[in-house]
Formats: C-alpha cells, structure tokens, sequence
C-alpha cells in the first residue's frame, strides 16, 4: 500500500518512484490554493504527478486552483462539487494549459474542465478543441456557448446540470452528441446547428432544389428534391436521451443534415421535450440572401408534423441583418415563427454564415 501523507490540508500518496499522487483536499480549504510541485518525505523530495477522481470533491470554499510544473495527468472530475472560479497552471507545465481560467491540454485540443463558478454567461471554446472531456461543463452561471466545428464529439455528460444554460450553438454539421450530453440543462431554450453556405459562384447549380419565385408570390418549396439530394452524414446524429431533462423550445437544423424519426419520438428519444423544429436553407449573396425553412412542430413525442413553410428574404452590410420579405404558410403562427426567423438569422449572421 502507498504511504499517504498530508500537508496543509492536502493529502498525498507516496508511489514507488518516489512520486505523489494527489488524493483529497480538505473541505476546509478556501480561496486560492497552489498546489506544491514537489513534497518532502523522508528526506526526499517528491514530485507532485498526478491529481486523482474526485481530489477536491465538496471543496466548496476554493475559488482558484493553480497547477504546478510536475502535473502529469489531472482527472476531470478531480474539482466535482467544488465551486472554483478558475484554474490555473505554471507557464512551463508541458501538459496543461490555462486560458481565462479554463483547463485545457497543452495544445489546447481537449478542454478538460470549465470552473463551475466562473461567472462568465457567454463563452465561445476555442478553434483548436475537438474533444471535451465527460463532465467538463458543471457550470453555474453560463447561459450561451459556442462549439466551434472541430468538435466532432460531446461526450456524455459533459454538459450535465447547466441548469442556467438557454442556448446551445453548434458550428459543425458533422456532430455526434452522445446519451445524456446534455442532461438536465432545464432552462435550455434553443440548439442551433450552423450551417455553412457556399455561394453560387462556387457552385453553380446548388439551390436547383429550391423554388423561389420573383414577383412575391409564394410557391411550395420543393422539400422532395432537396430530400433527394441532401447528404446523409452518417457521423452526425444524436443519441438516445442526448438531451435528456432539457425542455428545449426550438430546434434550428440545416436541412441537409439527415433526421431520424425515432429522434422525436419512442422511448428514449435525442429530443425529450422540445416544441418546435427549423430546418433551413441558405441562399445567400453578397449583400442579400434569401432562407427557406421548414417548420415542424411537437404536438406530441409521437406526433411531429409539418406546420409551416418559411420564405425569407434579407439584406446585410458589415454591422446588421435585416428581412426585407417574410412569408408563412400557416397565418396562425406568423408573428411567432418571424421571431424565431429572426433569432436565427441574427445569429447566422453574427457567426458569419451569411
């Protein structure tokens, strides 16, 4: 059995190497806490290598954690139910890295844990990350964040109690978000998976599938063609209870992406509650644009139907968008669905997909 020796609140166990291991800090410990690089034992100094599940589990009073140089491998849940602010790590740490308080690997590939106190509502991962360790998200006060498209995985559980989380915005289409990703995130209220436009000078003949018409007069958008040929991404779907607890308002999906039924209905379903699903095209131009959507709406986990279809026209400089035309089929549900036409491409707009 390993030697376990504590100092100032923090106990260590001593390996055969004559490395340490962090075990568990005392629930007594508050505000900022450097951990030592190294810690004597018997006449020896013993590099501190690792810190162990659950380390700092209920460590309530903590508001910051700095990481010393000999960290080798630090447990994502190390900090659970721990209220930290920040985290920290030394500049010369081969392994770690911190940026604004977030812990990442060195490369800033995989974000390892977001401090559940952090206070900032709106954060926006960095380009690099395309993995997110289980559990990283526990967070208190985030409201909004940003998955860039180099994410091609939510693990479950990393975002799991988010209880003041409302909107979810996803830039790649090629996602898998496993069961239970999103657990319990109560207050969700929008999900929106971005979709990336090419122009029509890069492809000729890529909205052949939708039908506008120029004098204002409505026409069907041609779903059946689009059906025919959107491409099925067989790496981007959502698993069974993805968004188990999340009582999510809308849906907003570019319609190439392919999606199951069983995803709104059955036992275990990706969408365990939401009330409406936008799946939308882009036609954009330089100054202008045009977005076709459809509309299905929940009336039931087994009854999701088409509700309404959607032509909008809008115009953009470097600052705003603005819709300059707006139909629906369905004139019961006009004034709601145009404030969700402009949520969406307010933030279509703000991530630089128009």
């Amino acid at each position: 059995m390993p030697e376990v020796v504590e100092k100032e609140g923090l106990q260590f166990e001593i390996l055969e190497d004559e490395s340490a291991n962090l075990i568990k800090g005392a629930s007594s410990l508050t505000g900022d806490l450097a951990i030592p690089a190294f810690i004597k034992y018997e006449g020896k100094s013993c590099p501190v290598v690792s810190i162990k599940k659950q380390a700092f589990c209920n460590c309530g009073q903590l508001a910051c954690v700095c990481l010393p140089d000999s960290i080798k491998n630090v447990r994502g849940d190390a900090f659970l139910k721990c209220n930290l602010e920040r985290i920290e790590v030394a500049e010369d740490n081969p392994n770690y890295r911190s940026i604004d308080g977030v812990l990442f690997n060195k490369d800033v590939t995989r974000l390892i844990y977001y401090p559940k106190a952090k206070k900032t509502k709106e954060y926006i991962l960095p380009g690099s990350v395309d993995t997110m360790a289980k559990g990283s998200f526990r967070c208190d006060y985030l409201k909004k964040v940003f998955i860039p498209s180099e994410v091609r995985r939510i693990e479950e559980l990393t975002f799991v109690g988010c209880e003041q989380l409302e909107e979810i915005i996803i830039a790649g289409s090629t996602v898998d978000v496993r069961p239970f990703g999103f657990n319990g995130c109560r207050n969700l209220k929008h999900l929106i998976i971005l979709e990336t436009p090419k122009y029509p000078s890069e492809e000729e003949d890529m909205y052949e599938s939708m039908i506008w018409e120029r004098d204002r007069q409505y026409e069907r958008m041609d779903w059946m063609n689009m059906d025919r040929r959107r491409k099925i991404l067989r790496d981007s779907h959502f698993q069974t209870w993805a968004f188990k607890d999340c009582h999510l308002q809308n849906v907003f999906i570019p319609a190439d992406i392919y999606i199951r039924d069983d995803y709104f209905k059955g036992f275990g379903f990706s969408f365990h509650h939401f009330e409406k699903l936008f799946r939308y095209k882009i036609e954009p131009e330089y100054d202008s644009g045009r977005l076709a959507i459809e509309v299905r709406k929940s009336g039931a986990p087994d009854n999701v139907q088409v509700s309404a279809e959607i032509n909008v026209e809008f115009w953009k400089d470097t600052e705003d968008v603005s819709i300059t035309d707006y139909r629906c089929t369905n004139e019961t549900e006009q004034e709601e669905n145009l404030e969700q036409v402009k949520y969406l491409l307010d933030t279509l707009f703000k991530y630089g997909r128009l």
